[in-house]
């Protein structure tokens, strides 16, 4: 449903929900012009148990949008920043891989070649195009994605412009918003009821998909980390999604939580 005072603008409810074809997620909406972060509307909404699994929080833009490890998110009009909720009781490691895949298919039907880099970046010509913040609670999983959709990337400050990229830059024309959400929810139907309801064999296939759409795998990186940098070749993930990196000494390490940057 469309938040209580807020009008349509420039997001069709309507256009979408006659392109959305997905059993859930989705099919309860709320639709802010302006919000703080969708995943913190969504995490109240999900504590005050007055949303269901699928519920989602879209926002034209965001005044306190946050990545991963509390990096500040410019979300500015034309993107497509928004969160799903799921109501999973045994939250998986795994959730983060499943949105990756969504949003990478999502784009790649589009007829552009994106890649995830891990853990959760979705990079075009090497730019970053789109991120992924989950947050786990006794609600459930909030799913934060953010896709720089139809945005001018003068919108961006210097430093985020220089590594950031746009469906606008990259195609030259405004793309299909409406469309390209409805086509991500049905894409992370798909791999979190992959996940969820497939057993450890569901899990084998989730990591396929995600290592058949990284550029991360046979890269030389450096994980930054709480701990200190982790540098070497990235050479796989594990079952939980962690980095796997060969050390130039010959040891193994993985990594569960880090910035990924590549040496080339």
């Amino acid at each position: 449903m469309e938040a209580p005072g807020v009008s349509g603008g420039s997001f069709s409810l309507r256009r979408f929900f006659s392109m959305l074809k997905t059993e859930k997620l989705g099919r309860d909406i709320f639709y802010y012009h302006r919000a703080s972060s969708t995943n913190l509307v969504l995490k109240h909404m999900a504590r005050a148990g007055v949303v269901d699994e699928g519920a989602v929080v879209l926002a034209e833009t965001q005044t306190m949008g946050r990545g991963r490890l509390d990096r500040e998110w410019f979300s500015p009009p034309g993107g497509l920043w928004f969160s799903v909720l799921l109501r999973t009781r045994r939250p998986d490691s795994l959730i983060p891989h499943a949105a990756g895949v969504a949003v990478v298919l999502s784009i790649r039907k589009m007829g552009l070649e994106s890649v995830i880099k891990w853990p959760n970046d979705v990079l075009v010509g090497g730019k970053k195009l789109a991120g992924i913040l989950t947050e786990v609670g006794d609600w459930g999983v909030v799913v934060g994605i953010g896709i720089n959709a139809n945005v001018d990337t003068a919108a961006f400050p210097p430093d985020v412009r220089e590594r950031s990229t746009t469906l606008l830059e990259i195609t030259c024309v405004p793309v299909d918003r409406e469309k390209l959400l409805a086509d991500v929810l049905l894409e992370l139907e798909k791999e979190y009821n992959l996940l969820v309801g497939g057993g450890e064999e569901g899990k084998e296939r989730l990591l396929e998909k995600w290592i058949a759409l990284t550029d991360t795998i046979g890269r030389y990186v450096v994980v930054l980390t709480p701990m200190g940098e982790v540098r070497g070749r990235a050479v796989a993930i594990d079952p939980s999604g962690a980095l796997v990196v060969e050390t130039p000494d010959g040891g193994i390490k993985k990594v569960a939580v880090g910035d990924c940057l590549y040496l080339r």
